[in-house]
């Protein structure tokens, strides 16, 4: 058996609380997730045309809406992070999340899909607060692992959104906005 000691934090630096891999994957899968939701909606733009009835102009303000909302939080969520807590502002991001994930998936028409677009958009705060909570959480030694592996996870969600929507309403049909079909 080895023990490891590690030399105690010096005066007025407090040792990091240590968190292990359950954590660094939570954060990995939030990443994987954050990645997935900003590209999955260009492929299946042709898609959203048709069962909205919109044309392309209308169709492109879902991944700009998206995006916008995505560029107005990632500041914001990280300042609130650093003053209240990563962990806090990230709850509530996810819960945000979830409301636009709802309204998104029922969405009659484009002007609710656009709110819950908007509501999903505060997701993109998550990965700067991912990065706050590794280098508040892990030693200094873990920091560029852990860093590394949620962005390998947000790239790789990045990759699975651009090829996978053309499969899910064929895979899933009737579900989402695929449910409120035209006639």
């Amino acid at each position: 058996m080895t023990i490891v000691l590690e030399p105690p934090a010096p005066a007025g630096h407090p040792a990091p609380a240590r968190i292990g891999r359950p954590a660094i994957g939570a954060l990995g899968i939030l990443a994987l997730a954050l990645g997935t939701l900003q590209t999955v909606v260009d492929p299946a733009r042709p898609l959203l045309e048709r069962e909205l009835g919109v044309d392309s102009a209308a169709a492109a303000l879902i991944a700009s809406t998206l995006l916008i909302t995505g560029a107005i939080v990632a500041p914001i969520a990280g300042k609130l992070g650093d003053r209240y807590g990563g962990k806090r502002v990230l709850l509530v991001l996810m819960a945000l999340v979830s409301a636009g994930g709802v309204v998104s998936s029922l969405a009659p028409n484009l002007p609710v899909l656009l709110v819950g677009q908007t509501l999903q958009g505060a997701m993109v705060g998550a990965l700067p607060l991912s990065f706050i909570l590794v280098r508040k959480n892990f030693p200094e030694g873990q920091t560029q692992v852990a860093v590394g592996v949620v962005s390998a996870l947000f790239t790789a969600g990045a990759s699975s959104g651009r090829s996978s929507p053309g499969r899910w309403p064929r895979a899933c049909p009737g579900t989402g906005s695929l449910r409120h079909r035209r006639s």
